[in-house]
């Protein structure tokens, strides 16, 4: 049986090594939230957490419950939805026009083994891949609340010879009464946001949250560009810019895109896409080739999980 200060040294190692990568003042606030928790029903009378305390000290319990909430942790890390197809199962479909191509493949992955790869040879090309869950994601005015958040990762490889301010668009398909006709893009792009600056190639590149950010619009119905890029989604959204838009206007689907006027070749990759929307629902897509497998540590975790289940087991007999 091991010392108490082996039992000691052994969980350090694991607190310090499986969350490296964590920051480790917001993991200790966590753990220690869930630690008075659940002393909180232990000093109540709770009959299996009085045996563990009676038999191996406050210490003993302390470690029980680091273990679980660790393994509470990842799960919570790890939220994001596995994406492996682009046919709606999943809530992503896609889009090619002439010469363009896109596929979830391994060629870059971001976390796992995949990411989402989008490339265009010419001007006439287009690729999007749409987010569609069927239902309405919200009103204009919730996505134009502030503590709505819109962010993805995306990565433009080198041999891209399309102007060099290029990355993909984010897009939100509106519509302004109860039909399910889309009047409006609005349309999010680098370029009106960092200026013509050139895209960093060869690496991961993360958005931030464009939500509070410059938007644009394509008129569907008259097919044209309105010309104004500088307003934001809660401008958009007071209804004094275009009579028929304001808040009320539902967003039925978002879409990421590339191509159509972009003369020469792009190709990248996108991963990594989240939409909280105020007052709804988070979206947190993660492109796999195939799904993931449960990383080492996370397999550790539950495997220590059983383990400590069944010395409390052997303990309350």
């Amino acid at each position: 049986m091991c010392s108490h200060n082996t039992q000691l040294l052994f969980f350090l190692f694991l607190k310090y090594t499986l969350l490296k990568n964590v920051y480790v003042g917001f993991v200790n606030t966590f753990i220690n939230c869930v630690y008075d928790r659940v002393f909180q029903v232990w000093r109540s009378g709770e009959n299996m957490f009085y045996r563990v305390q009676a038999l191996k000290g406050e210490e003993t319990m302390k470690k029980f419950v680091f273990i679980f909430a660790l393994i509470a942790f990842v799960n919570f890390v790890n939220a994001a939805e596995t994406i492996t197809l682009l046919d709606y199962s999943q809530n992503w479909g896609s889009y090619v026009r002439n010469g363009a191509s896109q596929e979830i493949n391994t060629d870059q992955p971001r976390n796992g083994n995949g990411s989402l790869m989008q490339s265009t040879t010419s001007g006439s090309d287009k690729a999007i891949a749409y987010f569609n869950t069927g239902t309405s994601l919200g009103t204009l005015g919730d996505f134009a609340a502030g503590n709505t958040v819109i962010s993805f990762d995306y990565y433009r490889d080198g041999s891209s010879t399309a102007a060099a301010h290029l990355a993909p668009a984010f897009e939100l398909a509106v519509s302004t009464d109860s039909d399910t006709d889309i009047e409006y893009y609005i349309k999010w792009e680098a370029a009106y946001n960092n200026g013509t600056s050139s895209i960093v190639t060869d690496i991961w590149n993360s958005t931030g949250n464009i939500a509070n950010e410059n938007w644009w619009i394509w008129d569907v119905v008259n097919g044209q560009a309105i010309t104004s890029y500088n307003y934001t989604l809660a401008d958009w959204s007071v209804g004094s810019i275009l009579q028929d838009l304001n808040g009320d206007a539902s967003v039925l689907y978002c879409d990421i895109s590339l191509g159509s006027g972009w003369n020469d070749s792009y190709l990248g990759y996108v991963d990594n896409v989240s939409l909280t929307v105020a007052g709804g629902t988070s979206y947190v897509s993660n492109f796999e080739s195939v799904a993931a497998v449960p990383a080492p540590g996370a397999i550790l975790l539950a495997g220590l999980g059983t383990a400590c289940v069944g010395r409390i087991r052997r303990f309350t007999k």
